[in-house]
């Protein structure tokens, strides 16, 4: 099987073959890092994701990634011409153009075929949101849980949560109290949540 998982997570664990994606300037290691001058932290955890592996090690990159509704250049992480001394093997891909889907459209993001089909773990960092989207006038949620309109909280629907801000619901489970709903954040990623609990916290935002 495989196991998904954050380099904070893996900590003490040790696995035969390590995968380590996204190792693109901005991501790790990440912007904030990079702004302010500071790359030692973010060094330390590649260390640690490198050091999980027994056998293997794959550190991927890509040369373009869309983020925030547009497709940008990525530059390789520092981190990989770092190794020096590894035996590295580069292998190269031409650039995937995806299809606009209406979510794409709308919000920059095309939800992965296992989070369309309920397959979804609980976290998919990989997708992206445009920042200039979901936007628009506010409709408050009932508070009361006898009350709440649990048919508004659909696929394809902008919402608005206290703590976390905009996101979209990319899937949907059950129905009334007992219902479930996946919703992608722009920062966060993908967060699950019972409804019956998270309501009240949530808005829906209208185009």
């Amino acid at each position: 099987y495989v196991t998904i998982a954050t380099v904070h997570a893996v900590k003490g664990l040790e696995f035969d073959t390590v995968f380590i994606i996204g190792l693109e300037e901005g991501i790790f290691p990440v912007n904030r890092a990079l702004q302010s001058g500071d790359v030692e932290e973010e060094r330390r955890l590649m260390y640690v994701a490198i050091t999980r592996a027994k056998r293997r090690l794959y550190a991927t990159c890509v040369r373009q990634r869309f983020r925030f509704g547009e497709y940008v250049y990525a530059p390789k992480s520092r981190f990989i011409t770092e190794m020096q001394g590894a035996k590295l093997s580069i292998r190269t891909a031409p650039p995937v153009q995806s299809s606009q889907s209406t979510s794409q459209a709308r919000f920059g993001y095309t939800a992965p075929k296992s989070v369309l089909s309920g397959g979804y773990g609980s976290e998919y960092s990989g997708a992206t949101f445009n920042k200039n989207a979901v936007v628009g006038a506010s409709k408050p949620i009932a508070k009361s849980s006898s009350n709440i309109d649990y048919s508004a909280f659909k696929a394809n629907t902008a919402v608005e949560h206290k703590k976390f801000g905009r996101g979209l619901i990319v899937a949907v489970e059950g129905e009334g109290e007992n219902k479930t709903a996946t919703i992608m954040f722009r920062q966060l990623g993908i967060k699950r949540f019972s409804l019956s609990i998270a309501a009240p916290h949530l808005t829906i935002v209208e185009d």
